[in-house]
């Protein structure tokens, strides 16, 4: 799948591969489809657009001690086990960025709810029924088919019972 889009004034081509090995480019971290038993667990930095937890790594931080951070920083849930789906490869073709090529991993998280405490650029959490999670997530304009895969795989992922283990 590859979608050609525009965002923030440059233009994009985004790959997904499913691939289980990062491919070459920039680490741009990892991103958490957040499971419950509840819903979807989703942030927000403004109450008004609402995303998946994810961010950027820290030092030598690896793919899952980077999506692990990012869920307890951003929505105050520990990640208690996780499933890489995924990547996205994302080249900039025209703007200030260009010629540049980020790497971000995606995946489903079974999560613990912690005690709502935010910290850095976070100011809301919720937890959606998983009906309405593609409605409430804020979606950039040429993306829709990217969000509407990704989450029929987090689905998916969610219901297997071939999760991968971590310990904290």
């Amino acid at each position: 799948m590859v979608w050609d889009v525009v965002i923030a004034d440059q233009r994009w081509l985004i790959t997904w591969t499913p691939q289980q090995v990062a491919p070459d480019g920039t680490n741009h971290g990892s991103s958490g489809v957040c499971l419950t038993d509840r819903g979807v667990v989703m942030v927000s930095r403004d109450a008004e657009c609402w995303e998946l937890p994810a961010g950027r790594p820290e030092a030598d931080e690896s793919l899952f001690d980077t999506l692990r951070r990012e869920v307890r920083e951003e929505a105050c849930c520990e990640v208690e086990t996780a499933r890489l789906l995924g990547f996205t490869v994302s080249r900039c073709l025209e703007g200030h960025e260009q010629g540049v090529v980020l790497v971000r991993s995606h995946w489903s998280a079974r999560v613990a709810v912690e005690p709502w405490q935010p910290h850095h650029e976070t100011v809301e959490r919720r937890e959606v029924a998983r009906a309405d999670f593609l409605s409430v997530l804020t979606i950039e304009a040429g993306l829709e088919r990217f969000y509407e895969e990704l989450w029929s795989s987090a689905r998916a992922a969610g219901e297997s019972s071939v999760w991968r283990q971590h310990h904290r």
